[in-house]
């Protein structure tokens, strides 16, 4: 019995095992992250680590309940603006816009639940923290629902203001929702949070019309050398039947 080539099987099919596994735990966790980014999981994260971070900056005793309450108002922000942007969504995005139709009762629960548990969070603390938790799902309700056939988000340059204003705004006030601080302090930190986050979405609009324009680019040329490849085949066809004609 030749031990050697048993042990080589037994390798060979081990291998193929961890092989299929591995490619099954990557289609999962590939699944999984899509699934993050595409219910808007990711970007309420940033809601909480922003004002998290802005506690490190003004020094004041972080408030998690108030963290938790910018993760789920900022998670309903952008789920309300997935809800809106259906059709528009369907062109630019089509995965996010089946995964919204198919889900969009979840949604609007999830979107309508979050709210209300940020508001009662940071109503627990005081008005203010009210106020400030308010102000984004404001910003992001006038930007998304249209009204009269007319949305700020059609306004060019106004996503990027608005995005900038409202992570700006929850970013610098969310600390001085549980300890006051210097006027100049508070200044200071939301013109840097304004200032990058809008520069950033200037940057991602411009990223993404160039996109738009050398894909229409690309598809014009595309289909010009196809109408004219469609004419010449045309024209060879009419030629053909010409000299059939004659000889005949």
């Amino acid at each position: 019995m030749n031990y050697s080539n048993i042990m080589l099987d037994v390798l060979q099919k081990s291998f193929e095992i961890g092989e299929k596994t591995f490619k099954i735990i990557l289609q999962s966790l590939n699944k999984f992250i899509s699934l993050l980014v595409i219910s808007s999981t990711i970007i309420a994260t940033t809601g909480f680590l922003l004002p998290f971070f802005s506690f490190l900056l003004y020094e004041i005793n972080i408030d998690f309940g108030l963290l938790l309450a910018s993760f789920l108002i900022t998670f309903a922000v952008y789920n309300l603006n997935k809800l809106t942007d259906i059709k528009e969504d369907s062109i630019n995005n089509a995965n996010r816009a089946r995964f919204t139709e198919k889900n969009s009762h979840f949604i609007i629960l999830a979107v309508i639940a979050s709210s209300f548990i940020a508001i009662y969070l940071s109503y627990i603390k005081n008005i203010f923290a009210v106020f400030v938790i308010l102000f984004p799902f404001c910003v992001g309700f006038v930007y998304s629902i249209k009204i009269a056939n007319f949305r700020l988000k059609d306004i060019i340059g106004i996503k990027s203001l608005s995005v900038g204003l409202s992570w700006a705004f929850i970013g610098t006030f969310i600390p001085i929702a549980v300890q006051s601080s210097n006027v100049l302090l508070v200044s200071l930190i939301f013109y840097f949070f304004f200032k990058v986050i809008h520069q950033y979405y200037n940057l991602r609009r411009k990223r993404y019309r160039r996109r738009q324009v050398e894909w229409r680019e690309n598809h014009t040329c595309f289909f010009r050398q196809g109408k004219n490849k469609e004419l010449f085949n045309n024209s060879k066809l009419n030629t053909t039947a010409l000299v059939n004609i004659f000889i005949s």
